[in-house]
Parts: C-alpha cells; sequence; structure tokens
C-alpha cells in the first residue's frame, strides 16, 4: 500500500491557483498538490531546484535538460514523470530526438556526441550510481561536454530522481490528453516556479 498524495487542504492562495490550473487543465497535477502541501518544507525549494537545474544558465538546451528529465523518469519507471516530462520534451524537440535519447528507437541517430555521452551518463548515475567512474566522465569529456555540462546534467538527474520517487511513493495519478498539453505549455513558457 503507497500514501496517497495531499488532499486539498491547502490555504487560500494555493486553492486559488489550483482553480486557475482546473480551469486550464482540468484538473490539479499530484505534483502540484504535493508541492503546496507543506510549500516552506518541501515545495518552494524543491521547484527552486527544478527551475535552476532545467531553465536555468546552462549550455544545455530547455530541450536537452528535459530529455534528460525524460530519460531519468524513464529508467526509474514512473510513469507520471515519463509522461509530464515526454510531453514536455515532444513540444521542444523532434519525435526522433526523443525516441533516440529514451532508446526507443535503436536506429535513431539524431543526438549529437556529446548529448548521447551526457545521457549515457546520466542513466548509469540513475542505476548504478556506484559504478559511475572517472571513465564514464572521460568518455563523456572525450565526446564534448564540459565539466560544467556534466554538473548541471547531474543536477537535473538529481532532482528528478528525487521526484521520481515522490511520485511513485504518493501514487500521483496520471494526467489526461488535456492536463499534459496545458502542463507542457506551462512549463516551456512559465518554467517551474509558475
Amino acid at each position: 500500500m503507497r500514501l496517497e498524495a495531499p488532499g486539498r487542504e491547502h490555504a487560500l492562495r494555493e486553492r486559488i491557483i489550483q482553480r486557475v490550473l482546473r480551469l486550464r487543465l482540468g484538473d490539479v497535477p499530484d505534483v502540484i498538490r504535493t508541492c503546496q502541501h507543506r510549500p516552506e518544507f518541501f515545495g518552494k525549494p524543491f521547484l527552486a531546484w527544478v527551475e535552476a537545474a532545467l531553465r536555468g544558465p546552462s549550455r544545455w538546451t530547455q530541450g536537452e535538460r528535459e530529455l534528460m528529465a525524460a530519460l531519468v523518469s524513464k529508467r526509474n519507471s514512473c510513469a507520471f514523470c515519463i509522461d509530464s516530462h515526454s510531453v514536455t520534451v515532444a513540444s521542444l524537440v523532434d519525435e526522433d530526438t526523443l525516441r533516440a535519447a529514451l532508446g526507443d528507437d535503436p536506429e535513431a541517430s539524431g543526438l549529437a556526441p556529446d548529448l548521447r555521452a551526457t545521457l549515457e551518463f546520466v542513466e548509469k548515475l540513475t542505476l548504478s550510481p556506484t559504478d559511475l567512474a572517472s571513465a564514464d566522465v572521460e568518455r563523456a569529456v572525450t565526446a564534448g561536454a564540459s565539466a560544467q555540462d556534466l554538473r548541471d546534467a547531474v543536477e537535473v538527474c538529481a532532482a528528478l530522481n528525487v521526484i521520481n520517487r515522490v511520485a511513485d511513493a504518493l501514487e500521483f495519478a496520471p494526467q489526461d490528453e488535456r492536463s499534459l498539453s496545458g502542463s507542457a505549455k506551462l512549463l516551456t513558457t512559465r518554467g517551474y516556479r509558475a
């Protein structure tokens, strides 16, 4: 048995935000409810971290960082986050790039060598972090990723590993197409603090 996602016992400000989201998305994603549940403890710091990791200054584009988020979520088998980040990625990059990044199309080769090597680094960091070695870093650097690029990727990986576990522990309900599409639009235009 898993815990239930936080209910609707939020302060007035949060209830107003939820009402607006219901009008725009049809429902309020459980991730929003969770972040609003104890905003000073988890929500605000976590969303600031995710905003910095996925939208802050980086050589990686928004789309590339969303690819990393989708890959981490897929490797963790977090259905809620796979859907959310895949739809967001699809609004930022083409389908071939998404399939290539997630390993859904072994023939796809639309990834730049530095991105492919960084995604492999992120995958290993997600699945077997104790096996990560200097050779993994060297492989990504040889492919064109800088030390800062890898630090940026680690931030994305860490943030997504946290929320994947929260989403699974609280059994976040899947979003319907309208909610996913609207969420992707909000994330790409307003970011994660919105």
